[in-house]
């Protein structure tokens, strides 16, 4: 959901970097309480992100088209069993698919320029022959094979995909940047506010922020978290390392949480009014 977007902000990057090079050999002094601990880290990070290898980097831009596919696939399924025609489908599976990131993006801004979906309209056809394809092959699927949408192998190739948005979303965090806090943010929001819109229009409570459905943020959190660790760090860790690190403590949480009961803290069920009233 972010290779476009990535590309353009590391070009920026680089002519940032010139001008702050420049800026240094000149003799004015640069003194004040501007020049924080925030500056520095988020300066030292970007430099890492520019000299990248850029193997796994790319890795995870295919990943990201990838797990459009199946955050698509999640939307319009979701839209067929709630009774919608394929135009409802279409929305829904796009909201899911590109959701996060435009949220992501208006939060933060693009600097003038289009959302990502919009300069770069593969997201929005893969989402829509997504749902073509889940409208005609899946009923087939469910009723000779006996496929559901809660079948492990959807289930991991969903936390593969939310792994990718939460690196990446992370990375585009420094990348505009913002405070190492909100890198975290930006991880989290473009993992799991598509989803979150899309049980919204369906009239179900958001399963990320619910108690009785799996970990579904932990994850990304933890993921985004880690990113963040390991690039603010006085140590310098290789930028391909942290983002492999990142990706897989995401990606087991998730996995992990598919067989395990635990979730994150909340209230005990009779301190929530109504709670078991609505459970029967």
């Amino acid at each position: 959901m972010t290779m476009t977007s990535t590309k353009i902000a590391h070009d920026d990057l680089r002519k940032s970097k010139s001008l702050r090079l420049l800026s240094s050999t000149t003799s004015i002094p640069r003194g004040g309480s501007g020049s924080g601990t925030y500056s520095s880290l988020i300066s030292s990070a970007q430099d890492s992100l520019l000299i990248q290898t850029g193997v796994v980097h790319q890795l995870l831009e295919i990943i990201d088209v990838l797990g459009t596919f199946v955050f698509a696939f999640a939307g319009a399924y979701k839209a067929g069993k709630k009774g919608m025609d394929l135009l409802g489908m279409m929305i829904l599976a796009s909201i899911t698919a590109i959701g996060g990131g435009t949220v992501r993006d208006l939060l933060m801004g693009t600097g003038g320029k289009a959302i990502f979906w919009l300069r770069n309209p593969i997201y929005i056809q893969i989402s829509f022959v997504t749902t073509i394809a889940t409208y005609l092959l899946w009923p087939i699927f469910e009723r000779e094979f006996g496929i559901k949408d809660s079948a492990r192998t959807i289930c991991t190739a969903d936390a593969f995909a939310m792994a990718a948005f939460c690196v990446l979303g992370t990375k585009r965090g420094v990348e505009k940047n913002l405070a190492p806090p909100m890198w975290v943010v930006s991880g989290v929001i473009t993992s799991v506010f598509g989803g979150i819109i899309r049980d919204i229009l369906c009239g179900e409570p958001p399963r990320v922020m619910y108690p009785y459905k799996s970990m579904l943020s932990a994850g990304p959190i933890l993921g985004s978290v880690i990113y963040t660790l390991l690039t603010s760090s006085k140590q310098k860790f290789d930028e391909d390392l942290v983002s492999v690190t990142a990706f897989l403590v995401t990606f087991s949480v998730r996995t992990w949480s598919f067989d395990h009961p635990w979730r994150l803290p909340h209230w005990p069920d009779e301190t929530i009014k109504g709670r078991k009233k609505e459970k029967k």
